[in-house]
């Protein structure tokens, strides 16, 4: 069979020529494998580093998340987690997100106050880790909040501001805070967010800054396989 060493674990800092870790098997077994191993650990070790450059970008100010889509899905989410991120939602079954378009479908049922029933309809589900809901205006925010509130529920609840710009959050957090509503929820902004603005994003006053760049527009690592 095959034998692997690690030499490094998740979450270690590496520099040129470290060592990740040794492969003993047959050797046609090995060059079969190469090329899949190598575009795994290369892309999961550059989505890793590049959180752990964010993260110290924003000296740990707020989290960093991947978007709830990855594009290798648990791969890419246990990456951003080694880099010191976030998972964001896993997947249906782990947590509840509710988005823009559940909110249309509740409104079509000419049900007036769609948020409110949308979260205490959601609520019942107590195996959520955690329950978010996705808005992109004040005035729905400070509804969810107010829910949130009201539900006083034992689990992280979430508020995605999506697709809002720096000053506008900024607004809409003094808000939440002058209605007492800011310490009943978590704040997530995303949406547009790149490693050239996180800065001005994490100033903002949110809990959590999610961003697809981290893995749809990652660079890999440099990783080779050497037979000895």
């Amino acid at each position: 069979g095959t034998k692997v060493k690690l030499h490094k674990k998740d979450g270690d800092k590496l520099s040129r020529n470290s060592l990740i870790m040794v492969v003993e098997g047959k050797l046609k077994d090995l060059l079969k494998t190469e090329r899949s191993a190598l575009d795994i650990l290369q892309r999961m070790s550059g989505i890793a580093t590049l959180t752990s450059k964010l993260k110290e970008k924003v000296k740990n100010r707020v989290a960093i998340a991947p978007t709830r889509k990855t594009q290798w899905r648990y791969l890419d989410k246990k990456a951003v987690y080694a880099g010191g991120g976030l998972t964001h939602r896993l997947a249906l079954w782990e947590s509840i997100l509710i988005k823009d378009n559940h909110l249309k479908a509740i409104k079509k049922l000419h049900i007036k106050n769609p948020i409110k029933t949308a979260l205490k309809d959601s609520s019942r589900n107590k195996k959520a880790v955690f329950m978010e809901i996705e808005v992109t205006n004040k005035k729905d925010a400070i509804k969810a909040a107010e829910t949130f509130k009201e539900l006083t529920l034992k689990k992280p609840c979430l508020i995605m501001l999506d697709n809002i710009k720096p000053k506008k959050l900024k607004q809409i957090i003094r808000q939440l805070k002058k209605l007492n509503l800011y310490s009943h929820v978590l704040i997530e902004a995303s949406g547009g967010i790149t490693p050239h603005n996180i800065k001005t994003y994490a100033n903002t006053g949110v809990d959590v800054v999610s961003l697809g760049y981290l893995t749809h527009s990652v660079k890999i690592l440099d990783i080779s396989h050497s037979i000895v």
